[in-house]
């Protein structure tokens, strides 16, 4: 491995594996250089001053050692104005004695090779990333979908209820029945009188011609109670 690619790889690791333009400002500013956007149509007082306006004018970016400041031309996208800070951050971290004007192949080379590995992401910590991001994502799917089935499930369990009811076993039916029969009174009548006795009346007691009937259906019946076994 080549000097460029370890140097350039160590950065790349120190930012992250997706390094960013304002990552790469802030490494600059770090390392004590300033970033200054110029419109070569307009000009700037510190290209005046440094007496560089021609070379700026040709540049898309350039660095002044000498000076620590890194000039960007200004228009570029996001994607290309990261690349052209990453080169001159090549020029700075490599060392290269570069002079605006002058033409040196093989230090551009070099500037060229430390921006491209700085900014190429590494594949297995894009897929890593790329992988973990669908996990959480199928995960935060699943535990929604969890809560809003628990929801809907508890909306139809409250709709659908009813009350309890507790249904009687035939025996309690039974007993309760028999209960009700005990507490219902039966009185005799005859088929030629028009009162109603007690079972145990004189006036009924071992004749064969008695009806048994509840006191209601007696009285609905025209039947009047007797004197001698009910009274008034």
């Amino acid at each position: 491995m080549s000097n460029i690619v370890k140097i350039a790889k160590g950065l790349r690791k120190q930012l992250g594996y997706n390094v960013t333009r304002e990552e790469l400002l802030q490494n600059c500013h770090e390392r004590g250089y300033d970033v200054i956007y110029y419109d070569p149509k307009e000009g700037h007082s510190i290209i005046s001053h440094l007496e560089i306006g021609e070379f700026a004018e040709q540049a898309k970016a350039f660095v002044v050692p000498s000076a620590k400041i890194i000039f960007i031309r200004k228009g570029y996208d996001g994607k290309t104005e990261a690349y052209l800070l990453a080169h001159e951050l090549g020029h700075i971290i490599l060392k290269h004695n570069v002079q605006p004007g002058e033409d040196n192949t093989i230090q551009e080379r070099e500037a060229n090779q430390f921006a491209e590995i700085l900014l190429k992401p590494n594949r297995f910590l894009m897929l890593a990333y790329k992988y973990n991001r669908i996990a959480i994502l199928l995960l935060l799917a699943i535990a929604v979908s969890m809560a809003v089935g628990v929801y809907i499930g508890g909306l139809r369990s409250t709709d659908t209820q009813t009350p309890s009811v507790t249904m009687p076993s035939p025996a309690e039916t039974e007993i309760n029945s028999n209960a009700d029969d005990t507490d219902v009174e039966m009185v005799c009548v005859t088929t030629s009188g028009n009162k109603y006795h007690l079972p145990d009346c004189q006036y009924v007691r071992d004749k064969t011609n008695i009806t048994t009937l509840t006191i209601d259906e007696a009285i609905n019946m025209g039947y009047e109670p007797c004197k001698v076994c009910i009274g008034d």
